[in-house]
């Protein structure tokens, strides 16, 4: 279907020739927020990584933007229209202004571009201040809102958010939730965010996929 932004089927995982995943089919429209939701080890990392093209170890066939990704540059060209925020910040060197910059520069953004997308992004999470911050000595919320930070501005087509809230106070938990949901609804964005929190991914998503012991259960529990 042309309007499928994702479309897996027969993904099944092995991890020391133990079947961690047997997913039959999953499809993603354009324009959709899925959740993703099941308990600890249900496999809902595991999916994620296959599906954001970081691991490719698994058997089935998986399509993305409306083909096969086959051999690293194709699959390189893919991984660029997509971003991800993990549950672990990944903080790079330099400056937090550096950390938006790297990946603007790797999709070839103009310096003026990236100016104004780095502006845009750390003033829509509440991080200007921090502009000239080292980011290594930034606190885990604040590296949190770095990493979804420099993820919207890269404005990618396909967004994937793997427990991008978890281990953060009560606070500030909330209004990234709520920054979350503002721009999740904004220009039809497509997007997969994970958790083991059905309240929080209710406040999210258009669909809910429930996921245990790497099986789809649901595609829908709301």
């Amino acid at each position: 279907m042309d309007d499928e932004l994702i479309c897996a089927g027969n993904i099944r995982k092995h991890v020391r020739e133990r079947e961690i995943l047997t997913i039959s089919h999953l499809c993603v429209k354009k324009n959709e927020v899925v959740g993703l939701y099941g308990p600890n080890g249900a496999g809902k990392s595991s999916l994620l990584r296959i599906l954001s093209l970081i691991d490719n170890d698994y058997q089935g066939n998986l399509s993305l933007f409306g083909h096969a990704p086959k051999g690293y540059k194709d699959r390189l060209r893919s991984r660029r229209r997509m971003a991800m925020v993990l549950d672990q910040p990944i903080i790079y060197q330099g400056t937090v202004r550096d950390n938006l910059a790297l990946g603007l520069k790797f999709r070839g953004v103009s310096n003026r571009e990236a100016e104004e997308k780095i502006t845009w992004s750390l003033k829509l999470l509440g991080i200007e201040h921090l502009r000239n911050q080292r980011a290594e000595r930034l606190s885990r919320g604040e590296a949190q809102r770095l990493c979804l930070a420099r993820a919207l501005a890269l404005s990618p087509e396909l967004l994937f958010l793997d427990e991008p809230l978890s281990g953060l106070d009560v606070a500030t938990r909330d209004n990234l939730l709520s920054t979350l949901k503002k721009w999740l609804r904004k220009d039809g964005q497509t997007s997969i965010y994970v958790s083991h929190d059905l309240a929080e991914v209710k406040q999210l998503v258009d669909r809910i996929i429930y996921i245990a012991d790497g099986r789809l259960v649901d595609n829908d529990t709301r």
